[in-house]
């Protein structure tokens, strides 16, 4: 995995490699989840122009109703930008690999639209790494959705990640609490927070909101060992 390395790279790299492993998660149009693998996704893909890296969708198989909640997804991110692109190498720097466990995948849902900077950097990041991406466009990230797929690496501005920690602990069953929300929350590993202007990175220190969304998050159990970290906003200005 280069520095220099595009989405469409990366995805032939993981097709390689892995052609059967899950890449994205969606829903249908039916409401029913549903998965591609690294190759399916590689295979949508053809070169745009005469830039290395660049991809769009192709046209073949646009006319897939079952896919057609992916495609969005996959036209954002076939636009590279270099504001983009810096910020998802720098949150390769902050999630690096020594802080994870070797044998496991990151996973991650996708709620916002690419057109958000945020989001689309994050999603190039998670492609690159490997990461499993559940998409599912949404006003917010509901806590059945978190429960269910019980994500690694969740993303959003410090009201966005204490009102779903407040959705979590209004849900949990009076019986065996504890153990609901060990569960829940057991690969839980980050939490970026947006919006706060801060990135350890550039060497700017505001722990007011980080203080406030990880004690929001311990309340809910006390093994929650995840790290609260800045998103690195300045990469995107």
């Amino acid at each position: 995995m280069s520095a220099s390395e595009s989405v469409a790279e990366a995805l032939a790299r993981h097709a390689r490699r892995a052609p059967e492993a899950p890449c994205l998660f969606f829903r249908d149009l039916k409401g029913r989840f549903r998965w591609r693998s690294y190759q399916n996704v590689a295979q949508w893909l053809e070169p745009a122009g005469r830039s290395p890296g660049l991809f769009s969708v192709k046209e073949v198989h646009e006319g897939s109703a079952v896919d057609a909640p992916l495609l969005p997804f996959l036209s954002h991110l076939a636009e590279e930008d270099a504001p983009v692109r810096e910020a998802s190498e720098r949150l390769r720097a902050l999630l690096s690999p020594e802080r994870q466990a070797a044998s496991l995948r990151d996973i991650w849902i996708s709620w916002r639209p690419l057109s958000v900077p945020a989001e689309k950097a994050i999603a190039r990041w998670a492609i690159i790494s490997g990461a499993v991406v559940l998409v599912d466009p949404g006003e917010r990230l509901h806590p059945d959705l978190f429960a269910w797929a019980r994500p690694t690496l969740l993303s959003g501005s410090s009201a966005e990640l204490l009102a779903l920690a407040q959705a979590l602990e209004a849900q949990a069953p009076r019986f065996l609490r504890g153990r609901w929300m060990r569960q829940r929350t057991a690969r839980l590993r980050h939490l970026l927070v947006e919006g706060t202007g801060v990135s350890e990175l550039d060497g700017v220190a505001d722990v007011v909101d980080f203080a406030e969304v990880a004690a929001g998050w311990r309340e809910l159990s006390p093994a929650f060992t995840a790290h609260v970290l800045p998103f690195p906003h300045a990469a995107l200005v």
